[in-house]
């Protein structure tokens, strides 16, 4: 067997064991089990408050490199350069490191406590392919793990793809991918037939397709799975995906699976994914540029005021639910940070810029931040009580990934 690495900056998953799992497939929600739903709200676009400011608190990065032990606490999960070196987690304060015990795509639990991810495994002599789900503690004890083929129940209640051309003999392979932690017991993954999910419970082992109507559902395929992109919330009632539709610009459509209605269509979406808040009432979402916080009704809080040039690109929460940290592009083509309190309505930005752009880190406490890896500036650690920012001393060969609590 070869094992076929594959990584993400974003981070998610769980798994163990491999005994007999029950398999349900869940029908479309009625309207009976949700109440006071609204009517279908129209695509429209909010006009944020004037009254709206992003207050300037530039942080000056210190030049001489700092190790994490010195300013940060807790587990960070670093991933190699090279697909040959193990991914590690490294307790910052004792400077302990714990190899994981294979290394594939996922992310960190919302407590902070569990790694999860999705290790692709292929054989070269009958061209298959073997999903393997671990999760892990802060020192890579294996929590759960459980190993997906296409002799799998889940395989046939899934069917294979009918409506993706076959590029090559691995396009027939059962597919997993895009992982998402739901909350800190479920994981849902997409498969290999479009609009399809996959809720699994690593420690009860109760699994669950998810399959709804999505229409104008954007969907791309490439060789060895699909690519698109498909949010639910939490309690799998509403969700928020891609959408493509004939003379109109790509955007995200956020609806209501319980009675089948559209609640919002962003105006232009550009390349971010949805992104819901820790407690499922809110999800992010970019449109033409804007930010936007849209709840349970459809309401559309845009966030960035209206003389401000808006490029909004990966969005991230805190683990509290408190602040949204994102990196916006002004007309001088520079990105910088900044970081939004959903309480007061308060716009930072720090100054701190990244041509890169890559997803915010937030610490478990939801105090620090740290700007991943990049040719220009190296990772950055800011600490928002103190405000300060470090050049974080380098990391060779690996990329910082993940933060977790570490255990006492």
């Amino acid at each position: 067997m070869i094992k076929k690495r594959f990584f993400s900056v974003f981070i998610v998953l769980l798994f163990a064991g491999c005994s007999t799992n029950s398999v349900t497939s869940a029908p479309h929600p009625t309207s009976n089990s949700l109440t006071s739903v609204p009517p279908s709200v129209p695509a429209v676009t909010l006009t944020p408050s004037p009254e709206k400011t992003i207050t300037e608190n530039c942080l000056t990065v210190q030049q001489n490199e700092t190790s994490l032990r010195n300013v940060a606490s807790g587990t960070i999960l670093l991933f190699p350069i090279s697909s040959e070196s193990p991914a590690i987690l490294m307790d910052v304060n004792r400077e302990k490191k714990y190899e994981l015990p294979s290394i594939g795509d996922g992310q960190v639990s919302l407590d902070g406590d569990k790694f999860a991810y999705i290790e692709q495994v292929i054989s070269d002599q009958n061209e298959t392919t073997v999903f393997v789900l671990w999760v892990v503690d802060a020192r890579a004890n294996v929590l759960s793990k459980i190993k997906f083929d296409q002799n799998d129940e889940i395989w046939k209640l899934l069917d294979a793809r009918s409506d993706i051309p076959i590029i090559s003999p691995m396009d027939k392979n059962f597919y997993l991918g895009q992982l998402r932690w739901l909350d800190n017991e479920r994981v849902i993954l997409t498969t290999d037939t479009y609009s399809k999910l996959l809720v699994v419970n690593p420690f009860t082992r109760l699994r669950q397709i998810v399959s709804n109507e999505l229409p104008l559902l954007d969907m791309f395929s490439f060789p060895g799975g699909p690519w698109w992109r498909v949010e639910y919330s939490p309690d799998l009632q509403w969700v928020a995906y891609a959408y493509d539709e004939a003379g109109v610009s790509p955007g995200i459509i956020v609806r209501d699976v319980v009675s089948q209605k559209d609640l919002w269509k962003s105006p232009g979406g550009e390349d971010n994914r949805p992104v819901w808040s820790p407690n499922g009432k809110e999800v992010a979402v970019v449109g033409e540029g804007q930010l936007y916080l849209v709840d349970r009704y459809g309401d559309a809080k845009p966030v960035l005021p209206i003389d401000v040039h808006q490029q909004v690109v990966s969005p991230s929460w805190s683990p509290d639910g408190q602040h949204i940290a994102f990196w916006n592009r002004n007309e001088q083509a520079t990105y910088s940070l900044i970081i939004y309190e959903i309480q007061t309505g308060k716009l930072t930005n720090y100054c701190i810029t990244n041509p890169y752009h890559d997803v915010p880190l937030w610490s478990p406490n939801s105090q620090q931040v740290i700007v991943n890896k990049n040719v220009d500036t190296g990772s950055i650690f800011i600490d928002l009580p103190q405000k300060a920012a470090y050049k974080i001393q380098e990391l060779p060969n690996t990329t910082i990934l993940g933060w977790m609590n570490s255990l006492p």
